[in-house]
């Protein structure tokens, strides 16, 4: 489960990012590492779970012509766009799943109903204990910011020079701080442009049009749950990645992004910690409360604190080669459907 957690992840991330390390005719390894906030996370931590997401995994890829290959610990994934279909692959079972966009897209459309008729409840019982606040009236903007900095570091044999990308969505009329929202930043480590990697933007191009094209933004292939979830939570989050995927087109970053890593960050309004630290405040009654409290808390931070880490994906660019085949994206020998 872990690791299927973490490749969703991953995936949700790779389109939003200028470049993952994947193209046509050639073989890739990259060391990946997911970060989960908040409860979940803290407690994977906890109880001995999410190592491989904390120190990070070995991943390689093949990508040739429309078909890409990717694997990592005992899992995989084919993604062709061609036949726009998803291979999931379990190579510890041996077995593996298909499933088309078109499946992908409904299934879409029906969590995310059934996530918004869950948010919208929450929305009306907050509604109730704060009234005059409307959540569906609210309109968002989106901040968008680029920082060249003077940091450089070796990666993969080559110079390579930070670049920061930053995209603030919150209410309209009012500042994040006052009114609380989602803050995407994406490190870009960028080497001198390699021509070895010039076909992988096109692949990447034509993949986020396609996800575009099921989710509404180019999500890569995120699980259909979290998108879900994650639109219903935050109304404005599509309007964040499809602005942050168009402020980054128009940046001349002029290079190769061999190592990048993305940060979604969750901002409380002033309300929402006012009411956490409220909550705090009351006592509770007997040792098992006390240590369950105390459980959770270190799990999920202080719930006072008005940043919450949602997710941290970490890519970087081990090793490229040009000298992938057919036989590198095709279904390996063995599985079976499940």
């Amino acid at each position: 489960m872990e690791r299927v957690f973490v490749r969703n992840a991953v995936a949700a991330v790779l389109t939003v990012a200028v470049s993952s390390f994947v193209e046509a005719g050639v073989k890739t390894e990259e060391k990946t590492r997911v970060q989960l906030g908040g409860p979940l996370g803290g407690l994977l931590g906890m109880f001995g779970g999410g190592k491989a997401a904390k120190d990070g995994i070995v991943t390689t890829t093949a990508v040739v012509g429309e078909r890409r290959l990717t694997k990592g610990g005992d899992a995989g994934q084919i993604v062709d766009l061609a036949e726009e279909k998803v291979y999931d692959l379990d190579l510890k079972k041996k077995t593996y799943t298909v499933t088309t966009f078109a499946e992908l897209k409904q299934r879409f459309e029906e969590e995310r109903a059934k996530a918004e008729k869950e948010a919208q409840k929450a929305r009306e019982q907050q509604a109730q204990k704060q009234p005059g606040q409307d959540a569906e009236a609210k309109e968002f903007q989106v901040d968008f910011e680029v920082s060249r900095t003077a940091e450089k570091r070796e990666i993969a044999g080559h110079e390579a020079r930070l670049v920061i990308l930053r995209a603030t969505v919150h209410e309209k009329g009012r500042s994040v701080q006052q009114a609380g929202g989602l803050l995407f930043r994406n490190d870009l480590w960028l080497a001198p442009k390699l021509l070895e990697l010039d076909e992988l933007q096109a692949w990447n191009r034509r993949y986020a049009q396609k996800m575009a094209e099921v989710y509404g933004v180019a999500a890569g292939g995120a699980s259909v749950q979290h998108m879900a979830t994650l639109f219903a939570m935050y109304p404005g989050a599509p309007q964040a990645m499809q602005k942050l995927r168009a402020e980054t087109e128009k940046v001349d970053l002029d290079g190769t992004a061999v190592s990048t890593t993305l940060i979604l960050t969750a901002i409380k309004s002033a309300e929402q910690v006012a009411a956490a630290e409220k909550e705090g405040q009351k006592a509770d009654t007997g040792i098992g409360g006390f240590l369950a409290k105390q459980m959770f808390k270190k799990a999920a931070g202080d719930p006072a604190d008005p940043r919450t880490m949602l997710l941290t994906s970490a890519h970087e660019l081990l090793r490229v080669t040009k000298d992938a085949a057919a036989a590198d994206v095709a279904l390996p020998s063995g599985l079976k459907p499940k």
